[in-house]
């Protein structure tokens, strides 16, 4: 075993009064991970200081919400690290973000629709803003229950698939 050590820069220090408002769940696929700090920067105004939010990478995004039946354990991470996010960090503002073309989806939609239709994401992160909206702690829908438990606001946005000269985003009202 071998202890590695890095140089710190002059001047840098650890916050220790970080207070990150926003919490980001999206999709770490790799083929858009330098889209995603676009996005962040350019489309949702964040990023101007790294520590302004926390991001919360799960395979499939916060489309993995719509299917907690599917994907209990991830429903259940998500639940833990935005519990976190919120009660260590001051998180009051969820920024739910689904894409298409999603590898961990894909799997899914194939298995109980036939296929990967890009309309699929979207009914998916229909269906998070709709449980959003119908939050309640006594719900046996464990997605419906999370976002009981927690004093935030919900952005719900699908990525669309970027093309060579544009990254187009919708915002799910």
């Amino acid at each position: 075993m071998e202890t590695k050590c890095i140089q710190i820069p002059p001047g840098f220090q650890m916050d220790m009064e970080v207070c990150s408002e926003v919490a980001i769940i999206f999709c770490p696929d790799a083929r858009l991970r330098s889209y995603h700090k676009l996005l962040f920067r350019e489309g949702l105004g964040l990023g101007k200081r790294p520590e302004e939010y926390t991001c919360l990478p799960f395979y499939g995004g916060a489309a993995v919400l719509a299917h907690p039946e599917y994907f209990p354990d991830e429903v259940n991470l998500i639940r833990t690290s935005l519990g976190i996010a919120n009660a260590h960090f001051g998180a009051s503002r969820l920024v739910a973000i689904g894409h298409e073309r999603c590898l961990r989806m894909k799997g899914l939609y194939d298995q109980i629709h036939g296929g990967l239709d890009p309309d699929r994401v979207l009914d998916d992160m229909l269906t998070v803003r709709r449980m959003f909206q119908e939050r309640s702690v006594s719900s046996k829908c464990p997605v419906r229950k999370m976002f009981a438990q927690f004093d935030i606001t919900l952005d719900v946005i699908l990525m669309k698939f970027p093309t060579r000269n544009n990254l187009e985003y919708v915002v799910i009202d």
